[in-house]
């Protein structure tokens, strides 16, 4: 194949054959298998088994089990630990076979859906959404971190693809049995987090909008859904009534970020900043290409991840692994336009991109850093959109510059300039996300503005500073996924470093907790390697939380929880007794972790002599 014309950007490199992609897709599936077999199953999938178990043994929310997330997800694991304990096979395994078995039957459902819309006719689009549905499952980012694959967005994942596949699809071609199916599956996923309702809120509204239709926000999917999900509130009610009554309460104090509106505030710019924005260069590509109903409705999707992830509010692994995985269909068609339209020319912008093959070499922060923050080369632009207009004015005629460039529009793109320059320098001394999220947003402002209305005038390919952005978005979005396998496999690792942590509980395990009722109280201040073990070694653990988060640095004030006020107070004795009754049992084994082993940013160390502070310290 001749170089010049793939660089040039003349070659399809979207291939037609199946079975092409067929292979892609079984390679994606082995290589997660592979390289899930490398490693212990995740703290929180451990968890899950853990409360599944318990429920599985008619244990009670509040008396014997505190869990923060909606009991949809461990009733399903109570039913695998029943159907483990049936065929006498771990239920570790069995929530292997279900994840992976359950992700396959979907993306297959899923494909024969997409064979009813209007996109199966583009055989190399339609392949392509499939692959994005693998990798988003199988090989997505952050998961692979902590070795996260049976949590949340697992069936988040598994019931979003057939969801989208629907969703792709004319609404005025559904059958009454799709629009059962789509309610039923909206009810499911807002059962996982009632916050997922945001994704379906802003992406079925775009879909009334369009349609122009108000009966659409009464259709059957619309009513279905509302009905399963308030019989699902009545399950909660009826089968686990302390969920709402004790454990919703302490939600607020649990996690302490929703006490304060200026840190929710904080997280929002701070998400956007580190996961959002870097995004949204790829949209730089609209300002040429006219979107598609393909990419109104993957955009909208976007948006709708967007939210969910903000009004989480907490930078979680979770978070950004399911983030990354439902906008990898949009990723892959970015990349699908890129390849099919000549709006810029690679063998003409080989130093830009020269340069992002060259820094995957380095780490995924050392990219955000060196493009996408306030120190990095991000901040060029500044320059960069001077040069532009400046650029654009030489080359117009004097009508054209009269059009775009008259005395009054210029002092309005120099005030514009100023005003967000200004903003820019001044707010690293409230907060350097800020200045990222202020820098970035205008960013894309200034330059999606200039693509759209000035660059076609002179040139009908993008800018390369554009074109260096937008490359650079699809290379942050690589670097997520390739990033969490460097970690894997580096010596100094998390897999490794956990590992260590692992062999030393193994040992003292077998010299002083080799009984079956023995178990483990583990105080640090992270909770990875917390149940894993206990889930391995087959241990029963009285405990209603899986982890006390005594350390050194903060227990002077809290322990897990603030203790500030009366309903931190609340919390805080149900810590402290659930605590103090594990302490009297003789089976109860304590491991105290540097988690510094485990994780570099935690310079938290725990003290057992802490403990006696702890029980004589007085709180009211």
């Amino acid at each position: 194949m001749n170089l010049k014309l793939i660089l040039e950007n003349k070659i399809n490199l979207l291939p037609q054959n199946k079975y092409f992609y067929t292979i892609i897709c079984l390679g994606i599936f082995l290589l997660s298998i592979f390289i899930r077999s490398l490693a212990d199953i995740g703290p929180d999938t451990s968890v899950y088994l853990d409360v599944g178990k318990k429920l599985a043994l008619k244990k009670q929310y509040y008396d014997d089990i505190f869990e923060i997330n909606f009991p949809l997800t461990m009733w399903f694991y109570a039913l695998q630990y029943k159907i483990s304990q049936a065929l006498d096979i771990s239920p570790i395994i069995i929530a292997e076979w279900v994840i992976n078995i359950s992700a396959i039957l979907s993306i297959l459902w899923s494909k024969k859906i997409l064979k009813k819309t209007q996109y199966y006719q583009d055989k190399a689009l339609y392949n392509l959404l499939i692959i994005s549905f693998f990798i988003g499952f199988f090989l997505r980012p952050y998961a692979f971190l902590i070795f996260e694959f049976g949590t949340k967005t697992s069936y988040f994942l598994i019931l979003f693809y057939p969801y989208l596949a629907l969703s792709l699809q004319n609404y005025s071609s559904l059958t009454k049995k799709d629009l059962l199916i789509k309610g039923i599956i909206m009810a499911l996923i807002a059962s996982l987090k009632p916050h997922y309702i945001l994704l379906f809120l802003i992406f079925e509204s775009y879909l009334c909008l369009k349609n122009r239709s108000l009966f659409m926000v009464f259709g059957l999917d619309k009513l279905i859904s509302i009905a399963l999900y308030l019989l699902y509130i009545l399950a909660i009610f009826k089968f686990a009534p302390s969920f709402f009554s004790e454990v919703v309460p302490m939600w607020s104090s649990y996690f302490n970020i929703y006490n304060s509106f200026i840190k929710f505030i904080e997280s929002v710019y701070g998400n956007f900043s580190f996961m959002i924005f870097p995004y949204l260069s790829v949209f730089l590509i609209y300002a040429r290409f006219k979107m598609q109903e393909i990419d109104k409705k993957l955009l909208y999707i976007f948006i709708g991840s967007s939210a969910v992830v903000l009004i989480e509010k907490i930078f979680t692994n979770d978070q950004y692994s399911l983030f990354c995985a439902i906008n990898t269909p949009l990723l892959l068609r970015i990349l699908t336009i890129i390849l099919r339209h000549n709006f810029f020319n690679f063998s003409q912008n080989l130093f830009f991109l020269g340069f992002l093959i060259i820094v995957p070499l380095a780490e995924n922060d050392f990219l955000r850093l060196s493009i996408f923050s306030v120190s990095g080369v991000f901040n060029v632009w500044w320059v960069m959109i001077i040069y532009s207009f400046v650029a654009v004015y030489k080359k117009l005629d004097e009508s054209q510059k009269l059009k775009f460039f008259s005395r009054k529009k210029i002092i309005f793109y120099i005030s514009a300039y100023s005003v967000a320059l200004i903003a820019t320098l001044l707010s690293p001394f409230k907060d350097l996300w800020l200045s990222n999220f202020i820098s970035l947003a205008c960013y894309f402002t200034f330059f999606f503005i200039f693509e759209k209305k000035f660059q076609p005038k002179i040139q009908n390919q993008m800018s390369r500073f554009s074109i260096f952005m937008i490359m650079a978005s699809i290379f942050v979005s690589i670097h997520n996924y390739s990033d969490n396998f460097r970690n894997m496999m580096a010596q100094d690792g998390y897999k490794n470093r956990a590992l260590q942590i692992n062999d030393f509980k193994a040992f003292y395990h077998k010299i002083y907790a080799p009984k079956t009722n023995d178990y483990e109280l583990n105080f640090y201040d992270l909770h990875q390697l917390a149940h894993p073990f206990t889930t391995y070694f087959k241990k029963d653990s009285p405990s209603v939380i899986s982890i006390y988060g005594l350390n050194s640095n903060i227990s002077h004030n809290r322990m897990m929880f603030a203790i500030n006020n009366e309903q931190s107070n609340f919390v805080f004795d149900y810590v402290l007794r659930d605590l103090k009754k594990n302490l009297t049992n003789n089976s109860a084994k304590l491991i105290f972790i540097d988690t510094k082993r485990i994780n570099d940013i935690s310079t938290q160390k725990c003290i057992i002599g802490y403990l006696e502070y702890l029980f004589l310290f007085e709180y009211h």
